[in-house]
């Protein structure tokens, strides 16, 4: 059964990159061993993947609706004087919050592969990211080990590492080319958020999040940037936005300035200056909520 979860989201994938090309997570060789890095970690426990193995319906009006808010801990109080306000901000000090809750991601599949990405806490435990950050496309092979560096600038120098068990699940249902499958919910096996901080989530209505101006920041190559622009509706499950990305940039968050995400950043297109991000509708939070993401 698992296998087949991952061989279908693979071909989905494949399938549907004739309209897009999705922002892949870095597939580029890595500087990083499981030598230098202890990168090697339990088993990933997929029981989420049956546990909530149906689809909920979405409301296309949206519901403005807040499950949990954003947590900034004492230690990592945002430093705003490091945010430009045009184009792409290079983060001087990633440990800083909301950067801290933001993770340059690893992850190693079945395969042997491996990759780099980027997610986000949304709670003590809970960690979002994009769908195909945790599928080895090639190979149809899901994912079997997840590294986190929160505050990373390198190898010897960031703020938290997680290499500990993980538990995930990720949307392979939804279909269509707009990318509404593309999401991915990470458990993990501490209270990680009580360290980095997390971002609350909020399933915005369709007239409040369209025009909107939100912000989005994520890692390639263990560097990581921000940047804001204008939003605009797709429809119930997907937003364009013009905000710049970076291949290596999914599965990161985009939030507005109260650090509510309202979105993930999945894809950019190929005709056009724009990108694609998944909205955080009710059912999904209805989803984690029910997979223990914000406890």
């Amino acid at each position: 059964m698992k296998k087949l979860l991952c061989l279908a989201l693979a071909l989905l994938i494949a399938l549907l990159a004739f309209p897009v090309s999705a922002e892949e997570a870095e597939k580029e060789p890595m500087q990083i061993s499981d030598t230098d890095t202890n990168i090697a970690t339990p088993a990933i426990d997929r029981s989420l993947q049956e546990l909530l193995d149906h689809d909920y319906p979405e409301d296309a009006e949206g519901t403005d609706e807040v499950f949990n808010d954003p947590f900034i801990p004492d230690e990592v109080m945002p430093d705003r004087r490091i945010v430009g306000t045009d184009d792409r901000t290079t983060i001087s000090d990633p440990s800083r919050y909301p950067y801290s809750a933001i993770a340059y991601m690893i992850v190693h599949a079945e395969c042997g592969c491996e990759w780099t990405g980027s997610a986000f806490m949304v709670g003590k435990r809970g960690a979002m990211t994009a769908a195909h950050c945790l599928v080895c496309t090639t190979h149809n092979r899901c994912a079997d080990r997840i590294t986190l560096y929160f505050g990373y600038k390198s190898n010897s120098n960031y703020f938290y590492k997680y290499d500990d068990a993980t538990s995930y699940w990720y949307g392979i249902s939804g279909g269509g080319n707009d990318r509404g499958w593309d999401y991915g919910y990470i458990r993990l096996n501490s209270n990680v958020g009580e360290r980095t901080g997390w971002f609350g989530t909020k399933a915005m209505s369709d007239s409040e999040l369209n025009g909107a101006v939100m912000n989005l920041a994520g890692y390639r190559q263990g560097v990581i940037k921000r940047d804001f622009d204008r939003v605009t509706v797709v429809n119930a499950n997907v937003i364009d936005h013009r905000i710049d990305t970076e291949k290596g940039y999914s599965g990161c968050p985009i939030y507005d300035d109260d650090y509510y995400a309202v979105a993930i950043n999945v894809a950019e297109y190929t005709d056009f200056e724009g990108n694609i991000g998944r909205r955080i509708t009710g059912s999904l939070q209805n989803d984690m909520r029910a997979a223990g993401i914000f406890d």
